[in-house]
């Protein structure tokens, strides 16, 4: 059961157990959280629970080295015609902000578009996160309108990142260890697509496979 997160003295969301995630992925589109530091005060078990990714504007989110791990996320884009950053699939969905120290492990992410195991697309910077043990398959859209034949998406998929926009930001110190990723285009172990302008240094993908597979929904 979600259970909601008030900010502390300091106005700063305390993420604590899977109830807080939960509410996260229900309310994270409300204005109210934007501008907010978000910040992991434990390890959080999700039990293999399944949730919709939690898509978050100016925030500032701080693992403190703590680790989110067994869970489940489905992009909400299996729908033709879906459109927006509301598609991007990972514990977060759509980020405008940075991430830095958060850890994830034994992870399932399925998607359409722009998908990943800790964040789906960012506009901002990620550091010293990492992915362990993860599973992100994203899958074309396939359909007819006004008798032409529409196959597309299914790309910007990575071990840990989907997608990096175009900014000053950095891509630094992160790791990806025992990925299976498969998608149609724009892949990669650590990140599918980095745009212009982010600097991406000193980071490590291992033991991980890359599918590409054109199989559609």
């Amino acid at each position: 059961v979600p259970e909601e997160i008030f900010p502390d003295a300091n106005g700063v969301y305390n993420v604590e157990k899977a109830a807080h995630i939960l509410w996260l992925s229900q309310e994270s589109t409300a204005a109210v959280l934007n501008g907010k530091t978000i910040s992991f005060a434990a390890d959080i078990d999700m039990m293999g629970q399944g949730f919709l990714p939690i898509n978050l504007s100016d925030v500032t989110i701080l693992g403190n080295g703590h680790k989110v791990f067994n869970y489940k996320v489905k992009g909400d884009s299996w729908r033709v015609g879906a459109g927006g950053d509301s598609e991007a699939a990972g514990l977060f969905g759509a980020v405008k902000g940075s991430i830095t120290d958060l850890h994830v492990e034994d992870v399932l992410v399925e998607g359409n578009w722009s998908a990943g195991a800790l964040v789906g697309y960012i506009y901002g910077s990620v550091k010293n996160c990492s992915a362990t043990n993860v599973e992100i398959n994203s899958i074309p859209y396939a359909s007819i309108v006004d008798g032409t034949f529409i196959y597309d998406d299914a790309n910007n998929v990575g071990g840990l990142i989907g997608y990096v926009g175009e900014g000053s930001y950095e891509i630094t110190g992160n790791t990806v260890e025992g990925a299976t990723i498969t998608g149609y285009r724009c892949l990669g172990g650590l990140a599918g697509t980095v745009q212009k302008g982010v600097e991406v240094t000193d980071n490590n993908v291992t033991n991980s496979t890359i599918t590409v597979d054109m199989a559609y929904v």
